[in-house]
């Protein structure tokens, strides 16, 4: 098929619409980052027995939460760190995917590799602080509270 000058114009024309439709400019509105890392919001860690702290390999907290917020509902871990004077440790609990906002209570925790055991605590006043990170690997805002440890 030959087409004459005018018919060229028109071809050209069309094609230029054509891509010009094609592109679509997104609604006007918030825009969520690909893989926002989650927010952690409040924090509770109350006053804590000393045998919360003792020899355990499984570590839960009796009345401690933390509520949260995931866009992406990819939460994976959530990470505390405590830390008395140059005694310092941390432990990790898996988190079950699928929520994109909740409070999550403190149990189930294992010390992390290599984080020395609990029981080196003393009584008295311990810094804590809590982070989530998700399936990507993005790490939420860092929240520290103190206790009494009993």
């Amino acid at each position: 098929m030959r087409l004459t000058p005018l018919g060229k114009g028109w071809f050209l024309l069309v094609v230029l619409m054509g891509g010009w439709v094609g592109c679509a400019v997104p609604p006007p509105g918030p825009i969520t980052p690909t893989n926002a890392p989650p927010q952690l919001e409040s924090f509770i860690f109350p006053n804590m027995p000393r045998e919360v702290f003792l020899n355990k390999s499984i570590y839960s907290f009796p009345g401690a939460s933390v509520s949260f917020r995931d866009p992406e509902a990819n939460l994976s871990q959530l990470i505390l760190y405590f830390q008395q004077g140059s005694t310092s440790s941390s432990l990790v609990a898996q988190v079950a995917p699928g929520y994109t906002s909740g409070t999550l209570f403190l149990k189930g925790f294992v010390r992390n590799s290599g984080s020395p055991e609990l029981h080196a605590f003393s009584p008295g006043t311990v810094t804590v602080s809590v982070q989530a990170v998700d399936r990507a690997g993005a790490r939420s805002n860092l929240i520290t509270r103190t206790f009494v440890l009993l």
